[in-house]
């Protein structure tokens, strides 16, 4: 009594596979291959003989798991996006997937049978875990698991030197940096002056770029990561190569005025950088203008000062101009010899001379009038020549110049007579001769009445 189990490999010739015990319910077929398809039936054994069959069942055996895979991302991938779609795919050539499993750091398991992929928004940076589980109708499992790296920042990147807006006064610059990447590595670091072609310099931390030319110049490295991100960055630097220049402009040299204030203003350049400048009274301190071109001198002292200015520019490299000023304000001293006497004219000319001194500026010239006319100017300051003028008095006005215009002046009477004298009498008279101790004439002329005496004895009009 019991049991017989008939096997088809084709479902159509059965044999018979095995017999069992009347109380076994259950029979394990282990003479089976995978992805094949055996088909069974049963009959009771009794001592009557064989039932009919059974139904008919029919089973694949499966043992292996399903097949399984992560098609994107692949292994340690750096990602530079904040949302990752996962793609996946899951097979099995026998029972068939029962189930298909996705995690992400561990958490949020979600059933993605019937799917290719899942999306995951919003990542933070760093590292993930994925883990991608299929279970068949046979019961076989598998796992996988994946991790990745999401990094949407870039490095960070410093220029340590040059710092912006440097000058420096030699044709080799050194630059140097920092660079750092938190969640991946960092990919290329390269370097270009001037936007010219880029070098690589990942390996280096600091660069000597040789042979400057004077003028502006710009520093400029770019650095990325694994993942793609990029920073860039740039500082502006000057070589300065050329010394400055200064050029006092206001006033000329050897500068004369009456006036205590005096304005010097000039001229400075620098091809490559912003000067400053300073100015003083040579031996006093100096006095800084920053950037201001001119300065005024109050309250000056007489006498002769010298003034220097100087320009400075941004490497330290100077220039110097300087000046003369001298402060006149004191009149000159004027005088007429024989001053205060009337200057009497005989021949139709007279020369007066003057005398004159001034110190500080020195005289400049001498003018003068006649009458209150016009003012002459006087070729020779020491002299005055009158001539030609008509028989009277005339007031001769002098004003003498220095080279401040300070003035002085005087004034002087001039008498011309030009009419010789003329005899109205005699005594005795008439052309007796006789002997007398003396013979006195009356003559006039047009300005003033005079007498001669003439002493002696005069015979036939004869002393």
């Amino acid at each position: 009594m019991g049991f017989s189990i008939y096997r088809s490999r084709d479902g159509m010739d059965f044999l018979l596979l095995s017999q069992v015990e009347r109380d076994v319910f259950t029979f394990e077929d282990h003479d089976v291959v995978h992805g094949h398809t055996y088909s069974y039936f049963v009959r009771t054994d009794t001592d009557l003989g064989q039932s009919d069959n059974s139904n008919i069942e029919s089973s694949s055996p499966d043992d292996e798991a399903p097949r399984i895979d992560i098609t994107s991302p692949s292994e340690m991938a750096i990602l530079g996006v904040k949302d990752v779609e996962v793609f996946y795919k899951a097979e099995d050539e026998g029972s068939g997937i029962e189930r298909l499993l996705i995690s992400l750091d561990e958490m949020g398991v979600k059933d993605v049978l019937g799917s290719t992929s899942t999306k995951y928004n919003d990542l933070s940076d760093g590292r993930h875990y994925l883990r991608l589980s299929a279970r068949d109708i046979a019961g076989n499992t598998v796992n996988l698991t994946r991790n990745f790296i999401v990094d949407t920042l870039p490095p960070s990147l410093s220029i340590m030197t040059p710092l912006e807006g440097s000058i420096f006064s030699s044709r080799t610059v050194t630059s140097r940096w920092k660079v750092s990447e938190d969640t991946s590595n960092v990919a290329s670091l390269t370097a270009s002056l001037d936007n010219g072609p880029w070098k690589d310099v990942l390996r280096y931390d600091s660069w000597n770029w040789t042979g400057l030319s004077s003028g502006k110049h710009l520093l400029t490295l770019e650095v990325k990561d694994l993942a793609g991100n990029m920073r860039s960055s740039s500082v502006n630097f000057t070589v300065d190569l050329d010394d400055p220049d200064i050029k006092i402009v206001q006033p000329e040299n050897e500068f004369i005025t009456a006036d205590k204030n005096v304005l010097i203003s000039w001229m400075g350049h620098d091809a490559t950088s912003e000067p400053e400048y300073r100015i003083r009274k040579m031996n006093e301190e100096w006095i800084f203008l920053g950037n201001r071109t001119e300065f005024t001198f109050e309250n000056m002292p007489e006498g002769m000062s010298l003034i220097q200015v100087q320009i400075k520019d941004e490497v330290g490299r100077t220039d110097n101009d300087s000046v003369a000023i001298v402060i006149d304000r004191t009149s000159p001293m004027l005088s007429v010899r024989d001053d205060g006497k009337e200057i009497r004219s005989w021949k139709g000319r007279v020369e007066i001379d003057l005398e004159l001194s001034d110190e500080l500026s020195g005289v400049d010239h001498v003018e003068y009038s006649l009458n209150s006319g016009p003012f002459i100017r006087n070729d020779e300051p020491s002299k005055i020549i009158l001539e030609g003028l008509d028989n009277g008095r005339w007031e001769l006005n002098i004003v003498a110049y220095d080279r401040a215009e300070n003035v002085a002046s005087t004034s002087i009477p001039v008498i011309f007579d030009n009419t010789p004298p003329e005899i109205l009498s005699h005594t005795p008279n008439g052309t007796i001769s006789y002997r007398a101790s003396s013979i006195r004439l009356e003559f006039s002329e047009e300005i003033k009445k005079d007498s001669i005496h003439l002493t002696g004895d005069i015979i036939g009009g004869q002393r």
